[in-house]
């Protein structure tokens, strides 16, 4: 599933402003994270630049297909891979003491960085990777990073398709809706086939459609196959 409603004015491949106020506004970098936090690192490929894929990371559920799907397109892109954890911030009340809950939250964001910058290392030894462990809303960190991304990555929660937009848990719906990039929502193994015969986008002649044809096209040509329009009349 891949939504590229975040394109809208900003083509596939053209560099975006960078987040200025992004670390301030959405997220701080917690300390002892496992690489520290750092913005805006690109590829350079002769005189171009090359935004990273971003890979959010939930350390509760199974995040590897995920990164393995992240994997294989940076290879196809040339692309740098960023693996982002965020920790929701403690909760101020007078009657509960949230910090615990923060805590043990950091201690495993850490641990799966840490696990997930191994898997790119395996399955991908020449991308070049880096973590980040971030205090702030989960979706708002990510909505913020997609400014400079060439992509956002989210594992699926192993939802219906329904149940993924109406979940309170799902990034999806609030991701999708602020981003500046495509997001992509990789969905269960026994849903997916490693060589898809053809992409489908969807298309109704609105700016967002036409930047979701154009990153549609981008597609196809990285994955050598098909891909089929379609659309919808109203009666």
């Amino acid at each position: 599933y891949i939504n590229a409603h975040g394109l809208r004015g900003h083509p596939p491949g053209r560099p975006r402003r960078p987040p200025a106020a992004l670390c301030e506004a959405h997220a701080r970098p917690l300390p002892g994270g496992p690489s520290g936090h750092r913005t805006g690192r690109r590829i350079m490929n002769g005189t171009a630049e090359r935004p990273e894929i971003v890979v959010g990371i939930d350390p509760a559920r199974d995040w590897r297909l995920a990164v393995s799907w992240a994997v294989d397109e940076a290879e196809r892109r040339r692309s740098a891979l960023r693996l982002v954890v965020a920790v929701p911030p403690p909760r101020d009340s007078q009657h509960v003491d949230d910090t615990p809950r923060f805590q043990t939250q950091a201690i495993a964001g850490r641990t799966a960085l840490a696990s997930a910058a191994d898997r790119v290392h395996d399955h991908g030894p020449g991308i070049r990777v880096t973590t980040a462990l971030l205090e702030g809303e989960p979706a708002r960190v990510m909505a913020g990073l997609s400014e400079e991304a060439a992509m956002v990555v989210l594992g699926s929660r192993h939802l219906s398709r329904t149940e993924e937009f109406l979940s309170a848990g799902s990034l999806v719906v609030p991701v999708t809706a602020q981003a500046r990039c495509p997001v992509v929502v990789v969905g269960d193994v026994e849903h997916s086939t490693q060589a898809a015969p053809y992409l489908v986008v969807g298309v109704d002649g609105s700016e967002s459609s036409r930047a979701a044809l154009a990153f549609a096209l981008e597609e196809a040509h990285l994955r050598g196959c098909d891909l089929r329009t379609v659309g919808v009349d109203v009666v």
